[in-house]
């Protein structure tokens, strides 16, 4: 699964250039080093087919579906399960018509032993580049307005992943991040990127427990542990 993630794109050297290659430009993401459900953050779509281009939106973290009663919902689906979400009514749609990517520098995990949890971070190996964590978008309203919010989708871990957990975030290849984007990608083509695994190479290290905290802030949370 996905609980935590990070953005500090600064630190990426060829995160410009790979946005460039969408379309994006003129703009600042904020550095978020330890971003929980329900915290709004930009997040990359594209609302027409192609020749549109893509474009930053900010969403909260948290899909909640159009038929909802109310926004809390949307803690209950953080995560989304590639493998099923085509068939799912909750996210059917938004799978077929409103993907996303979810720019990150890296995101945690927990590895769990009885009690204690462990937590770690992953990053793409190459430091040069982030991560662009598959999601889906979501639009809902209420009598008064309305929020853009998304899921990230989550696949089978790969070795060393599953020693700390059994799922990982879906990351699209710099490559595919158009196809991905395209409301009119056939249903067909979708298919290949539910298949498990991942499509860039991932670094992992143990953190510090101060990232447990939601509230707390700052490149300690995903600094490599050192011992005393």
């Amino acid at each position: 699964m996905c609980g935590r993630f990070s953005q500090n794109l600064g630190r990426h050297q060829r995160a410009i250039h790979l946005f460039r290659r969408l379309g994006l430009d003129g703009f600042a993401i904020p550095v978020r080093f330890n971003i929980a459900p329900s915290v709004t953050v930009p997040v990359i779509r594209q609302p027409a087919p192609a020749p549109a281009t893509a474009e930053f939106c900010d969403m909260r973290w948290g899909f909640v579906p159009s038929h909802a009663r109310n926004a809390s919902e949307g803690m209950r689906h953080i995560n989304a399960r590639i493998e099923t979400v085509r068939d799912k009514p909750t996210f059917r749609d938004a799978f077929l018509t409103r993907r996303c990517l979810v720019p990150a520098s890296g995101y945690y995990e927990w590895r769990r032993n009885g009690k204690a949890r462990t937590p770690f971070y992953i990053s793409n190996a190459d430091p040069d580049q982030p991560l662009a964590l598959a999601g889906i978008a979501g639009d809902w309203f209420d009598g008064s307005g309305g929020i853009t919010t998304f899921a990230i989708l989550t696949t089978e871990a790969t070795a060393p992943l599953q020693a700390i957990h059994h799922r990982m975030p879906v990351c699209i290849a710099p490559d595919d991040w158009a196809e991905w984007l395209d409301p009119a990608t056939p249903p067909d083509r979708l298919a290949r990127f539910s298949r498990p695994g991942s499509a860039v190479d991932l670094a992992l290290w143990e953190v510090d427990p101060y990232v447990n905290n939601a509230r707390n802030e700052g490149e300690r949370c995903c600094q490599p542990l050192t011992a005393d």
